[in-house]
């Protein structure tokens, strides 16, 4: 072949090669797997969001989607390769868009969560507030990707979907706060048997990342109205330092205060020594590590919840409620 030859080729090869690529068909299906694979991330974002009350808007959105992707994907073989190719570009769009205002609420509601935390110091409330603070710092960011907001989303439901309250009273009699062989039996079988039950509930969830399960006892201690005979009276108001006026009724008052306050105290003291023999107060995914929250109130000749003809002297009133609430948080350092 001439040199004359050799120009031409090599002139002509990049002009046909750019011209092949600018011609060359859009691969439809390429296209509607990637504008699908957009729809998935953003589907399991929303499908965790339980905590935002906006989330069924966000279901209406995805199902639109859901549809004109089907729709695409059905007419894509008789459809311009160019419009397919935008129409995915709009849907990935869309779902990109939902991703932000779906980052926007869960920023606005972790700094309303920081700021109530805030309110009540202590050392559960301390953690949290660190971890959502890192979380934050993550949510911030200018260009956050699905992957990233998946996470925090799937991790936060994991350490807040399961919280409940289970109320369990113990009874005592006139004048008294310690608990009877029966009222400890009837404790122990409480604590142990909701301890077991949540570490059971625990164990069958597939939990991959650092958890603290919460065990939280909340001890209402509840007197009835009547008064002490004054040898009672003397050693009880020694015991809570109490010092007597001439009004009898507002002694009586203080009085039960103060033995409602020895009653749930009592209660806290044996669920302490519970919680360090019972053997199902560790989890057994090594994964979760268990707390205790042990907290006593007096509430006095306060009429307890629930108990709405409570007479004076009624025997009902002579009580202690305790309030058992669990919950998971992510484990910080």
């Amino acid at each position: 072949m001439r040199l004359s030859a050799w120009v031409c080729v090599l002139i002509w090869l990049p002009v046909c090669i750019l011209c092949s690529c600018a011609t060359a068909p859009i691969n439809s299906k390429n296209e509607i797997e990637k504008a699908r694979q957009e729809f998935d991330d953003t589907s399991t974002i929303v499908a965790n969001v339980d905590f935002i009350p906006q989330k069924a808007i966000y279901y209406d959105k995805l199902k639109t989607i859901y549809i004109e992707l089907s729709d695409l994907q059905i007419k894509s073989k008789s459809t311009d390769e160019k419009r397919v190719k935008a129409e995915c570009e709009r849907i990935k769009k869309r779902c990109r868009d939902i991703n932000a205002q779906v980052q926007k609420d869960i920023i606005k509601i972790f700094e309303q969560k920081i700021e109530r935390m805030q309110t009540e110091p202590n050392k559960s409330n301390q953690r949290r507030v660190q971890y959502l603070n890192d979380t934050l710092k993550i949510l911030n960011k200018p260009e956050l990707n699905p992957d990233e907001l998946q996470h925090i989303v799937v991790t936060w439901k994991k350490a807040e979907e399961q919280k409940t309250d289970i109320l369990m009273n113990v009874s005592f009699g006139a004048g008294d706060y310690q608990l009877t062989a029966k009222g400890k039996k009837h404790l122990k079988s409480l604590f142990s048997n909701n301890i077991k039950r949540v570490n059971a509930q625990i164990s069958k969830e597939n939990i991959d990342i650092p958890l603290l399960l919460n065990f939280s006892f909340q001890i209402l201690g509840y007197t009835d109205e009547i008064g002490f005979s004054s040898k009672s009276a003397k050693k009880l108001g020694k015991q809570c330092n109490i010092s007597f006026k001439s009004d009898k009724q507002k002694n009586r008052r203080e009085l039960n205060r103060c033995l409602s306050k020895l009653r749930a105290a009592k209660v806290g003291e044996y669920f302490h020594t519970l919680k360090s023999k019972d053997s199902h107060a560790n989890s057994s995914n090594k994964m979760v590590k268990t707390n205790f929250i042990i907290k006593t109130v007096g509430k006095g000749e306060e009429m307890p919840d629930g108990l709405k003809d409570g007479r004076p002297r009624d025997e009902r009133r002579r009580m202690c409620k305790i309030i058992f609430t669990y919950w998971k948080e992510v484990q910080t350092k």
